[in-house]
């Protein structure tokens, strides 16, 4: 288990705090480990959910074609690619 070290202060009101207690008192848990635990779980709904890209039907098509068929890098592009030393993939023809 990874040590606690790290401190988080928040400012609220005295009626949010009240409530987040008799929450926290309702799962049986402390007030600190009610709200790291709601707060990591909407955290990590926010992350999912800004890892999803949404297309309608014609940009879903559009990015499948240009997946299936990639455009040739221009020499400036791969000049890029020599210069921070990443690896290109070659350009398959189509058979």
């Amino acid at each position: 288990m990874t040590a606690k070290n790290t401190r988080l202060d928040i400012r609220t009101t005295k009626a949010a705090k009240d409530m987040l207690e008799q929450a926290a008192n309702a799962l049986g848990t402390n007030l600190s480990a009610f709200l790291l635990d709601s707060a990591m779980t909407r955290a990590r709904e926010i992350m999912a959910q800004s890892q999803i890209i949404y297309l309608n039907l014609k940009e879903a098509q559009r990015f499948a074609a240009a997946l299936k068929n990639p455009p040739k890098a221009s020499e400036k592009l791969k000049q890029l690619f020599k210069k921070h030393g990443t690896k290109q993939h070659k350009h398959r023809e189509k058979t």
